[in-house]
């Protein structure tokens, strides 16, 4: 038989590379809060949230990778998964905002020229019926036999 040996403790973390990983944790969090600010610009403007948003994903997926090779602890780890999602999550809000741009832009122009509350009313339902037509577009149902 072999003799039994206690099993080595684990090496200790890299400071260096936890301190890169919450400098990066960091900086998802300001680029994830950039697209959200840019998202509410005016219509042109806020499909640059987008590459805001596919920025701190990369950078999430680095700080997660970075603090996972760094041995850093399980709330390190945790905060750059919960900035993955929170990107990806951004990256959805972006695309479907490029898909709806054409209408939010025709609703903006709309809604300046408009004088009364029935011209408003009239924007508001063109920008529905937009709505209702990219989603009709975009939803794939088997049609009855």
């Amino acid at each position: 038989m072999l003799p039994l040996t206690p099993p080595s403790p684990p090496p200790p973390p890299d400071l260096e590379g936890v301190l890169r990983a919450r400098r990066l944790v960091n900086s998802t969090f300001l680029l994830v809060l950039a697209s959200l600010v840019i998202q509410l610009l005016p219509a042109p403007w806020s499909a640059a949230s987008i590459a805001f948003a596919l920025a701190a994903l990369v950078v999430a997926v680095g700080a997660t990778l970075v603090g996972h090779r760094a041995r850093a602890g399980t709330g390190m780890l945790l905060a750059g998964g919960v900035m993955i999602v929170v990107a990806g999550s951004g990256v959805m809000i972006g695309a479907v905002s490029l898909l709806m741009l054409p209408a939010q832009m025709t609703y903006e122009r709309c809604q300046a020229g408009a004088v009364t509350v029935s011209g408003e009313r009239a924007c508001a339902a063109a920008y529905d019926d937009a709505v209702s037509r990219l989603r009709d577009q975009m939803t794939v149902l088997p049609t009855p036999r």
